[in-house]
């Protein structure tokens, strides 16, 4: 939410924004940041939400459940970031250079992707439309931020405690997180994949609109504190040339390509940067159609606040001018 903010800050300037939270914020006199103003929290029972154009929801899943179908039928425009209702038909889920054209129509909630697919399908989107894409395998490597802020002073903690030479204790995460990788964020569903990896399959398709796209993930906790990482096995449905590849890259808004030489980490190029960085691609030796790639993106930014925001404005933008 905080984020949410920044960016507005930054892209909104002129808009009138207001703070919602729970009575206990408001009781404890809570406020926020958004660029140089200072907002007092207010309760979100007592908002009448007929005021506001746009509602940016950055609540749990089960509070979206409860208090987003109110600003929707209130008139609100809608974009909820939780997974409250990103697999419902009638909401469209979207990443907007990748299907922000499903905005024209105007809906009056939109669902915002998880933080790995977004990334995930702003690389795909080049090589999806030139030849097409029958298959991903992906294993990620997810920043702690992606579990909040009680996620990143787990680390924080963890990181102390073992060079001071004391051990660690598992609390977050299931286990110690510092100088450790947890193959494992979220349940586990009775296929044995987790939440979190069935999500970069469920919602790559939907976002596609494409349920012949097969998306096999591997999601993994890394003890790094901002930026996702995704090591990418692109199956195409036809030829592509790595350097062809690369030129799709490079024309595809929002994205940014760095020469394979070049050490692409989150924290070097991702951290508090709007843009996917991509490298690494080159040709599968074991495969005629295939390609790897390295995606690298800030999980808070692309992967979440900004991609709300630009959610609006294009829905703004549609609203204004129609369809182009």
């Amino acid at each position: 939410g905080q984020a949410m903010l920044e960016v507005l800050a930054s892209r909104m300037s002129t808009a009138d924004i207001r703070a919602a939270g729970t009575q206990r914020a408001v009781d404890a006199g809570e406020t926020v940041r958004c660029g140089t103003e200072t907002i007092d929290i207010e309760a979100i029972d007592t908002i009448d939400f007929s005021d506001f154009d746009v509602v940016l929801s950055a609540l749990p899943a089960d509070a979206a459940h409860q208090w987003v179908p109110k600003a929707v039928a209130a008139g609100c425009l809608v974009v909820d970031n939780s997974a409250a209702f990103r697999a419902h038909a009638d909401v469209p889920l979207v990443v907007p250079e990748v299907n922000g054209v499903c905005l024209a129509e105007q809906p009056k909630l939109v669902a915002n992707p998880n933080c790995s697919t977004i990334q995930l399908c702003m690389a795909l989107k080049p090589l999806y439309d030139q030849v097409g894409i029958e298959r991903v395998n992906v294993a990620t490597y997810q920043s702690v931020s992606g579990a909040g802020h009680a996620g990143m002073a787990s680390l924080a903690a963890q990181t102390t405690d073992v060079l001071n030479g004391c051990g660690v204790t598992p609390d977050h995460f299931e286990a110690p997180i510092a100088f450790n990788v947890i193959p494992k964020i979220d349940g586990l569903n009775d296929n044995g994949y987790t939440r979190e990896e069935m999500k970069l399959h469920d919602e790559t398709q939907k976002i596609f609109e494409d349920e012949r796209l097969l998306v096999n993930a591997t999601a993994v906790r890394v003890p790094v504190f901002h930026g996702h990482a995704e090591a990418v096995h692109c199956e195409c449905a036809g030829p592509l040339h790595p350097e062809d590849a690369k030129n799709l890259f490079k024309s595809m808004p929002g994205v940014a390509l760095v020469e394979d030489s070049a050490c692409l980490t989150p924290v070097t190029h991702a951290s508090e940067d709007d843009r996917v960085w991509i490298s690494r691609v080159r040709a599968d030796i074991t495969h005629p159609h295939g390609l790897n790639f390295w995606v690298v993106a800030d999980n808070i930014l692309k992967g979440a606040a900004l991609n709300a925001v630009q959610i609006v404005e294009k829905w703004h933008y549609y609203q204004s001018h129609g369809v182009t």
